[in-house]
């Protein structure tokens, strides 16, 4: 089924490994193609060429298998065909027929379908296909979760169809945006816009009902609704009722921080729970005391109060962080963030973290993603290495791995260029741009000014408006006081 559903994948997937079998084809054939491997799970159709590389494809799907079916309680009785076509044409040659549209109106972003027969998708190591490669893998998990909706009921309702499968791959990235703007013009859907058997369009804080439906009710209550779409007889309720239920678990999940105490200071609102206020307190006089060099050095006037979130614990951040939409191999690793969208700072605890010292590490921290919220008035897009590297440099971070990092680059003549760390798009799994981006920073504070930096930011694609000079003698001049500073 397509639907026009506006979606960024990401692939939040642990593959399992698992043993697949080659077989023999025996005359066995879907699509015009011959079986060319079978997994626990799954029946892969390609053409010979492609089978060498989807045993990373098989070992997804067959993990996703074994979640899926155990959350939906649903076994299949056969295995689930997947058909993978070479390229990019033939596979919407196939959409279009199975869907009577023409291939025009399949959306650029498509690259797997699905039906109660099985899965059609393009080959994951397909060149044509522009978007993130790893869509398609995560894609055909998605259709995967379809298939075993499909089995529980063919006349599953459309929005579960859609939208369980987004929640088993905890496919959160973009739902805070649309939330809290469609809260703010007012064009969040209603309960009707979601029930609807024919819509034609999703957003993805339609989303947030099924996900609203699973946290309430559990799997048991989604999977009678597959089978029975009369959702007010099944659950008891008015769909008033229910309506009501979902905004307010929206408004606790995705618009406030659920925080029961809260610190208002000059500049900031600081939200905590009991148990916390020595924290919050720390908080408020780390940040008040740095106020005003940080916004006047970047050369930034607020005239609202910066919103801070200091949760419990752990846990509890990192729940908040997956509903935000922030994701990692390394998130682990992360214990605060800035969220321009919600405008507001989240950290956890330090008492959750008694390995932090206090004085350094989390005031570094909280002073660190302050930065981001000042910078992210000056330019809502900030290249990583430039965003990460003033926060670094503005939080007087005493990093001893900026030295351990940037020193062999000089000496050996590999500090990467402006144009190189512009392509770094993850800094916690390219760890290495939060020193080259502070060493950067630290050249244009320390040979032009602040207002260059500020300027730098407005016009990072522009060095030579911001600095009189060409990229090229940019960077060389840069690594010529880098090196002056901490080598020679």
């Amino acid at each position: 089924m397509l639907k026009k559903v506006k979606a960024v994948f990401k692939l939040v997937i642990i593959p399992v490994l698992i043993c697949i079998v080659t077989s023999s084809c025996g005359g066995d054939t879907k699509g015009g193609f011959d079986l060319q491997k079978e997994s626990e799970y799954c029946k892969f159709y390609c053409m010979q060429e492609l089978a060498a590389d989807i045993d990373k494809l098989a070992d997804t799907l067959d993990g996703s298998y074994r979640v899926f079916s155990r959350h939906l309680n649903t076994k299949m009785s056969d295995k689930i065909s997947v058909t993978i076509y070479p390229d990019i044409k033939s596979f919407r040659e196939v959409v279009a027929k199975k869907e009577g549209i023409k291939e025009s109106e399949i959306p650029d972003w498509v690259c797997t379908y699905s039906t109660a027969e099985g899965i059609d998708m393009i080959s994951p190591d397909n060149k044509e296909y522009t978007r993130n490669p790893a869509n398609i893998t995560l894609g055909a998990s998605s259709e995967l979760c379809r298939v075993l909706i499909y089995n529980i009921s063919k006349k599953a309702p459309n929005y579960l169809v859609e939208f369980i499968p987004r929640y088993e791959t905890d496919l959160y990235y973009g739902v805070m945006e649309d939330v809290v703007q469609r809260m703010n013009d007012g064009t969040f859907p209603t309960i009707d816009m979601v029930l609807e058997p024919d819509a034609e369009y999703y957003t993805l804080s339609h989303f947030t009902f099924v996900e609203y439906l699973i946290e309430s009710y559990g799997y048991d209550g989604i999977k009678e609704l597959i089978k029975n779409s009369d959702i007010e007889k099944y659950l008891e309720k008015s769909k008033e009722e229910l309506e009501k239920e979902w905004y307010e678990y929206v408004r606790l999940a995705y618009i406030e921080t659920g925080l029961e105490n809260t610190i208002e200071s000059e500049h900031f609102i600081i939200e905590y729970d009991d148990g916390d206020s020595d924290v919050a307190e720390s908080a408020e006089e780390i940040l008040e005391s740095n106020y005003d060099r940080i916004t006047s050095n970047l050369g930034v006037v607020s005239s609202e109060k910066y919103r801070v979130a200091v949760y419990p614990t752990m846990e509890r951040f990192n729940d908040v962080r997956l509903h935000e939409g922030i994701y990692s191999a390394r998130a682990g690793a992360m214990n605060g963030y800035y969220n321009p969208n919600r405008k507001i700072l989240n950290v956890y605890s330090y008492n959750d973290n008694m390995g932090w010292n206090i004085q350094n590490d989390f005031g570094n921290l909280l002073l660190h993603e302050f930065t981001h919220a000042v910078t992210h008035e000056i330019s809502s897009q900030i290249y990583v290495f430039l965003g990460e590297g003033t926060a670094h440099y503005m939080s007087r971070e005493a990093d001893a791995s900026f030295l351990i990092t940037v020193n062999p680059a000089l000496r050996d003549g590999t500090f990467p260029t402006t144009e190189q760390l512009k392509n770094i798009t993850d800094a916690l799994e390219n760890p290495e741009v939060y020193q080259f981006g502070k060493a950067v920073v630290e050249y244009v504070v320390e040979n032009y000014g602040y207002p260059y930096l500020t300027e730098y930011i407005k016009n990072q694609d522009d060095i030579q408006k911001v600095f009189g000079i060409t990229e090229e003698e940019f960077n060389e001049d840069c690594v010529r006081f880098l090196t002056e500073k901490y080598i020679e």
